[in-house]
């Protein structure tokens, strides 16, 4: 692999710091190991990572999230299972790897198994759980952990709002007809390319009972801010 400007700065202060005896320097360590896991020479993390006793959740994680993104990532889960102590952002690199794999069914277990764990999630989280669920068209799981994104703040997040779309689009298949293609009706061309972008949906009972999606979109070059497209939704009712 060839490194950038800044990926050959960074071996030559790791030289520098073998030249001053640093090397065994806990914070030191967990610095390099992070650099080299950003720069994906994960053997180089590796030997370090291997040389030190007392590794954190951080030497950990830079691990895992090093791994994964090189598509090793049964040695980011051996390392995962591995590791003493997991936060958030253990679970989420993990994810991470799994969804990069298009291993959707195994992100949905991590998350169970984080939930079981008592953790909150982050953004990255949701953005996993929710691409995942859109490939599988497990979409009363997408609805749910979208009211998750609305109960924490999160929808604001472009990565978010884009799984979101995604699930959208899985759940109006059916309709034989694209969601873009109705959302640019709606608000015009390029609609979906807008700056900060989301939407939401919250499930209503229609009058004959059955369960409905009222839809939301907003960001700052909608033409109407917080407009709820009730005519949209009233398209998608008459197609089914």
């Amino acid at each position: 692999m060839v490194l950038n400007e800044f990926g050959q700065l960074g071996l030559s202060v790791h030289a520098q710091l073998l030249k001053l005896g640093l090397q065994h320097d806990r914070f030191i360590v967990a610095a390099l190991i992070e650099f080299y896991s950003l720069n994906l020479e994960m053997d180089r993390a590796r030997i370090l990572f291997d040389e030190i006793p007392d590794r954190d959740v951080v030497m950990w994680t830079a691990m895992i999230d090093g791994y994964g993104k090189i598509g090793e990532v049964g040695k980011a889960r051996l390392l995962f299972e591995e590791m003493p102590d997991r936060n958030v952002i253990s679970w989420s690199a993990m994810m991470a790897a799994y969804s990069r794999g298009s291993d959707f069914k195994e992100v949905l277990c991590l998350y169970y198994r984080m939930e079981e764990h008592g953790l909150k999630p982050n953004e990255s989280v949701l953005v996993s759980v929710l691409t995942a669920c859109a490939h599988l068209g497990a979409l009363a799981q997408g609805f749910w952990v979208h009211s998750l994104a609305k109960h924490y703040n999160y929808e604001s997040n472009p990565r978010l709002a884009t799984a979101l779309v995604d699930i959208l689009n899985e759940g109006v298949m059916h309709f034989g007809e694209s969601i873009k293609e109705i959302i640019n009706e709606e608000f015009g061309d390029g609609i979906m390319s807008a700056i900060d972008f989301f939407c939401s949906f919250d499930k209503v009972k229609g009058v004959d009972g059955k369960d409905r999606v009222v839809v939301t979109f907003d960001g700052k070059y909608l033409p109407h801010t917080q407009q709820k497209t009730e005519h949209m939704v009233s398209r998608l009712m008459q197609k089914e």
